[in-house]
């Protein structure tokens, strides 16, 4: 039974930790946007945009497509981090 309680104790530490960690992302997401001013939500597009940019430029309308956003969300983000 000790064995188990272990096992119980260690996977419920882990599952706090990565918590924590999720957390701490936010937090960093959170002052990222801050620093653009920008929202949290859109500052997650831009990092998606970042991701599906592979050099060649990423047209608001395409990847508003994508997501199921407005391509004038994506553009408000732009213009508010220049």
């Amino acid at each position: 039974m000790a064995e188990k309680e272990q096992l119980d104790r260690t996977a419920n530490e882990f599952i706090w930790n990565i918590i924590e960690i999720h957390s701490r992302i936010e937090e960093i997401h959170k002052n990222w946007a801050e620093i653009l001013r920008v929202t949290e939500p859109q500052w997650l597009i831009l990092m998606a945009i970042d991701e599906l940019d592979q050099g060649r430029g990423s047209a608001a309308s395409s990847r508003a497509r994508e997501p199921i956003l407005h391509r004038t969300t994506i553009w408000r983000c732009q213009a508010h981090s220049a």
